[in-house]
């Protein structure tokens, strides 16, 4: 879901990274110096820019794992720098944040399922009126 942080984890010896984003010029794999470090441009994710976890795994100058927070919903496609030729490669789908419930519009007229609604008044007024026909007193309490 939006804004929800993933984190990979490498506990292999094998080098592997976590990159998004197109490689930016430079000498080829594996002399780039940016496969090898870490970048992470902003604090969240939005599907843009270059963005990679390092060399990640066990021995490797990166440690054995990469977070990432995603801040908007889409479809994210990911790949292993060193081993993409091989087909690592992954996607991560981030749900949009729910939508929340809107408040009643001003104005509403009450409904039978809110507190001393419509149903609950006109049960009282029978009551009062019932017992004011057959002589008694009304005693009304309201509850909420």
């Amino acid at each position: 879901m939006a804004n929800d942080t993933i984190e990979w984890t490498s506990s292999v010896p094998t080098p592997h990274t976590v990159t998004f984003g197109a490689l930016p010029g430079g000498p080829p794999i594996p002399d780039n110096p940016l496969v090898g470090n870490k970048s992470t441009p902003a604090a969240t994710y939005d599907g843009t820019g270059y963005w990679n976890s390092g060399v990640i795994g066990v021995n490797w100058p990166a440690g054995l794992t990469f977070s990432m927070t995603f801040s908007k919903a889409g479809s994210y496609t990911y790949y292993c720098v060193l081993h993409q030729p091989q087909g690592m490669v992954g996607t991560v789908n981030v749900a949009a944040l729910p939508v929340p419930p809107a408040p009643p519009k001003v104005g509403d007229s009450p409904s039978a399922d809110q507190s001393g609604g419509l149903t609950g008044l006109f049960l009282v007024l029978g009551a009062v009126v019932l017992t004011t026909l057959a002589g008694g007193a009304a005693v009304v309490v309201a509850r909420r």
